[in-house]
């Protein structure tokens, strides 16, 4: 990572966890400096520095511009954490506007990967509910989990991925991952009753869990 981050840039995890009392100094260094910071990790992550701040009373005021992007999910093996709570306490332990928080959704099956609108709409002026944008190369289709016949926007189905980048391997990957169509674009809710649990956020959580 260090290698394709500006100078400066450093990760906060090792063999013992995650290295919160190293992120700690690096954001309160950012505050003195007022330089803003991109913050990169997976959910689970966030919520256990979330945890660490406030069993130590700490909060932030990144320097504006700051940003931050989480991947992973949600829905843990220990405990659940809305999307929507995560974010609220990031904005009030670290400073940052939800609408520069973004989600990323991707899988080891798929060369491209799916973010979050909020940004890009902030800049445009837009104002529209969180959702996942698609690149032009993939198409993505909410399927009825019974039948497999495509759904139309609003209802809830399981997602299927056409990915043209992927040139080497299969072009199209059905999971079990559950969401709905918005337009062209799409939301991830969360994974079908009795699905095998994935993410990166449940390696983190299991990490954790036995140090």
């Amino acid at each position: 990572m260090t290698l394709l981050a500006p100078r400066g840039s450093d990760y906060f995890f090792s063999d013992q966890g995650l290295d919160s009392f190293g992120l700690v100094k690096a954001l309160q260094a950012s505050e003195q400096r007022g330089e803003p910071v991109c913050l990169l990790g997976v959910s689970f992550a966030f919520v256990q520095f979330l945890n660490y701040c406030d069993s130590e009373r700490l909060r932030f005021r990144l320097p504006a511009s700051s940003r931050l992007m989480d991947t992973g999910g949600y829905k843990g093996r220990m405990r659940e954490v809305p999307r929507g709570e995560l974010y609220y306490r990031l904005g009030k332990a670290l400073g940052i506007p939800t609408s520069f928080m973004i989600n990323e959704y991707g899988m080891t099956e798929m060369c491209s990967q799916f973010y979050d609108n909020v940004l890009a709409d902030r800049f445009r002026g837009v104002q529209r509910s969180r959702h996942k944008v698609m690149p032009r190369w993939v198409r993505t289709r909410i399927l009825n989990p019974e039948t497999l016949e495509e759904l139309p926007d609003g209802v809830t189905g399981i997602l299927q991925h056409y990915d043209l980048a992927n040139a080497g391997s299969v072009m199209a990957l059905q999971t079990e991952d559950l969401g709905y169509r918005i337009e062209n674009e799409f939301e991830i809710i969360g994974r079908a009753k009795d699905a095998e649990a994935r993410g990166c956020s449940l390696t983190m959580e299991e990490f954790l869990r036995i140090q």
